[in-house]
């Protein structure tokens, strides 16, 4: 395996290791994915020469759903807009050439909130969002019924200039524009606004506070729901027609990137081992940034050849007002005869969290075991 530089953020990252692939529920993978999705996304507004709309369609719900049955029902109701003889009329009559849905939940106060963003592409002439809400709304209300919903409130179903959204989130700190293609395919890993969360949020706010066992069951409750399902659905033929190409699948795309970017330092099977013994992932990205190979060996001669023992256990949260705890210790670096101090502050919120932060550049959260393939 290597350590690789991205040429396009300049961030240290692994190469090599198996990639789960899960746009869903992975915070390594899902950037990957999403880069990739979103770029696609993009380019098909850019390849076409007519008009497109933007529909956000929901359902109502409360805080005693449960999403797996909540979902369940939503998808329904989106199969049976899309298949109803009337939504064919629709087309015709509003000159709908194709579409691209993409598929997002929240949680807040009112509990679940699935909501599904489509992207409609009209063909030339154009027509008032007015007229489209006028024709599908009717459309979804008859879908939502069928799937057993309640009477639906206007507000469930909106209409948007798709070229025009201009939506802004906080991701790291800053404000960035925000457009219609991220807001297919980057939801889940956005912020939320407001009282919602997105379910990365949930991790989020689990690393502020992780005896808060609720978010990590909610977040649970998340992934078994969203396990399996297709993030972004193109209407058939679409991809190819604005993008001379069916594309990569998610796996794929994971697998794929990075392909050329420049090798830092390449890691032996054993060596992994050491690193993956003492929690190191993420001093290893720093270091090898920072000192490439040279540091790299100086860190593994330390803990190999002191027989140095992995890192302890956390230690308990302090109280309201008490001192900090006390970081552990961590070796200076030699390089070229000068002593540099470590790189990363190896106190125990970042040996936990700083190996998903340095690879993925989202917002602290926590590594459960079944995301270490990906760090």
């Amino acid at each position: 395996m290597q350590v690789k530089r991205s040429e396009e953020s300049a961030r240290t990252y692994y190469a090599g290791l198996m990639a789960c692939g899960s746009v869903w529920n992975c915070p390594v993978c899902a950037p990957k994915i999403q880069a990739i999705r979103s770029a696609e996304v993009r380019a098909a507004i850019e390849a076409w020469d007519g008009d497109v709309v933007l529909l956000t369609q929901t359902v109502p719900h409360s805080f005693r759903d449960e999403l797996e049955p909540l979902l369940g029902a939503f998808t329904e109701s989106l199969r049976h807009f899309k298949g109803a003889r009337g939504y064919r009329t629709a087309q015709k009559r509003l000159g709908i050439a194709g579409s691209i849905r993409g598929l997002e939940v929240t949680d807040g106060a009112n509990g679940w909130h699935p909501h599904a963003h489509t992207i409609l592409f009209l063909n030339g002439r154009s027509v008032s969002r007015k007229s489209i809400h006028r024709e599908l709304f009717k459309l979804w209300e008859s879908a939502t019924a069928r799937a057993g919903f309640g009477e639906l409130s206007p507000k469930a179903f909106d209409v948007q200039d798709a070229k025009h959204v201009k939506t802004y989130i906080t991701k790291m700190g800053t404000e960035y524009q925000w457009g219609p293609e991220h807001e297919l395919v980057r939801a889940h890993s956005k912020t939320g606004k407001g009282n919602s969360y997105t379910p990365f949020d949930l991790l989020r706010a689990y690393a502020a506070e992780p005896d808060d066992g609720r978010l990590l069951a909610r977040f649970a409750e998340y992934a078994t729901a969203f396990h399996g399902r297709r993030q972004l659905v193109w209407s058939d033929g679409l991809k190819k027609r604005l993008l001379g190409t069916d594309g990569l699948t998610d796996q794929q795309v994971a697998d794929s990137i990075g392909k050329n970017d420049p090798v830092l330092a390449y890691i032996t099977l054993a060596e992994w081992k050491t690193i993956r013994r003492y929690d190191l992932q993420g001093q290893v990205l720093q270091i090898v940034s920072e000192f490439g190979r040279s540091g790299l060996d100086h860190l593994l001669d330390h803990y190999t050849q002191t027989g140095a023992a992995p890192p302890p256990d956390p230690p308990p949260r302090p109280e309201s007002g008490a001192a900090p705890a006390t970081r552990l210790s961590t070796p200076a670096f030699w390089v070229d005869g000068q002593r540099h101090p470590p790189g990363v502050a190896h106190d125990w919120m970042n040996r936990v969290h700083e190996p998903g932060e340095v690879s993925t550049g989202f917002a602290k959260f926590p590594r459960p075991a079944q995301w270490r393939t990906c760090l």
